[in-house]
């Protein structure tokens, strides 16, 4: 059934919150959590939730995935939005397809698997992570990941300031961008989005919880 997985409560990798604001307003919470399941693979869950009376929304993101031979391997993926502009839907990762589900349509989206890891979008923010362990030089990163209009590669651009790792990107209109504060376990600590060169949403850390594991997870193989 699309947009309805529920995920066993499993041993905790890292808790993260963050106090959102959208055009200025502050709007709500957004909660990120990162868990490993009993036969080592993770489960990573964010939530994104307004409390405006004008504009409420409700967003959260699934995706199960393991680690193999040192790169992330997606096998399942969902997004669930209310109130909010975006379809909801479900990817299937196979060992050489990808099969996505959309709400409200009868027909599936299959993808052949290419050569490069593709990989869904929210987890894109744990490669660019994984990857700072081993490579700080500031300059191009690009991922490859997939929803309902097909696959993207996009590409990052690294810069530091001050020690903190600061991830953009540009695409179309839009741009975005997460910092990450080695102080912080390289937990990203900053988020923010904008539409025409105008900031319209950002994401402050204000709570984070490790579990033993998140050393293991930035460096498994």
């Amino acid at each position: 059934m699309l947009c309805s997985v529920t995920y066993a409560q499993n041993p905790i990798v890292f808790e993260a919150e963050y106090q959102v604001a959208w055009k200025g307003w502050t709007c709500g919470i957004m909660q990120s959590q990162l868990l490993q399941n009993e036969d080592g693979s993770y489960q990573y869950t964010q939530t994104l939730k307004s409390s405006l009376f004008f504009y409420p929304f409700l967003q959260t993101e699934k995706s199960q995935f393991s680690i193999e031979q040192g790169q992330i391997v997606c096998q399942q993926y969902e997004i669930f939005r209310e109130g909010i502009e975006g379809p909801c839907y479900t990817v299937l990762f196979g060992n050489d397809y990808m099969e996505i589900a959309v709400a409200g349509e009868d027909d599936l989206f299959h993808y052949a698997v290419s050569a490069a890891p593709v990989h869904d979008k929210l987890v894109t923010q744990l490669v660019l992570i994984r990857q700072i362990l081993t490579d700080t030089t500031p300059g191009n990163r690009t991922v490859c990941f997939i929803d309902p209009s097909g696959i993207h590669h996009r590409t990052y651009t690294l810069n530091i300031q001050d020690q903190a790792l600061i991830f953009s990107s540009a695409y179309g209109h839009k741009s975005s961008s997460f910092t990450l504060d080695p102080k912080k376990r390289y937990l990203p600590t900053l988020f923010q989005q904008y539409r025409h060169g105008h900031l319209v949403f950002t994401g402050d850390l204000v709570d984070a919880k490790f579990g033993p594991a998140w050393d293991n997870f930035l460096s498994a193989t």
